[in-house]
């Protein structure tokens, strides 16, 4: 007899191949796709923030203000101007001046300097320094009376680094 070819309607059944659902190839490729995604964002984050952290970090060291050089002027103990009590001030005060010529000025002249800021702080009472609007503005009086002395150059500014009342 012949043989006749088997038609997979005729008889026989082969193996039904296995459908995937469409949800589970719609998860795999939302996966693959959220896996290639965070890796291309990591690699632009990581590689490409090396040329933008030399921007940045070369920005900040043009900006950052110069400091000159810093004078204590030392440590003063004044008896406050008080009738109703007897009180003192202790001060200990730096200055920044602009530079090594007025460092070198406010070196040669640090007895008139040491006097004149004696004399302000022992005429002083105890409203005179008790806000900080008040001993701001005794910065600046005590920075005016020590620019008398210089020919050139400036104080920038004063610095209380200790500052008690008793």
């Amino acid at each position: 007899m012949a043989e006749r070819e088997k038609t997979p309607d005729e008889g026989t059944e082969t193996p039904a191949k296995a459908r995937k659902s469409p949800i589970k190839l719609i998860i795999v490729i939302f996966l693959a796709l959220l896996v290639i995604g965070g890796g291309a964002a990591g690699a632009v984050m990581f590689l490409g923030k090396g040329g933008e952290e030399t921007a940045e970090t070369e920005e900040p060291e043009e900006a950052l203000p110069t400091y000159g050089p810093i004078i204590p002027l030392g440590e003063f103990t004044v008896n406050l101007n008080e009738t109703s009590a007897d009180r003192y001030l202790r001060i200990k005060i730096d200055m920044e001046v602009a530079d090594a010529e007025v460092q070198a000025q406010v070196e040669q002249r640090m007895p008139l300097i040491h006097d004149t800021v004696l004399l302000l702080l022992s005429g002083l009472r105890l409203e005179d320094i008790a806000t900080v609007e008040a001993k701001e503005a005794l910065k600046e009086t005590i920075r005016a009376r020590v620019e008398r002395f210089l020919s050139t150059g400036s104080v920038r500014q004063i610095l209380f680094q200790e500052f008690l009342v008793q």
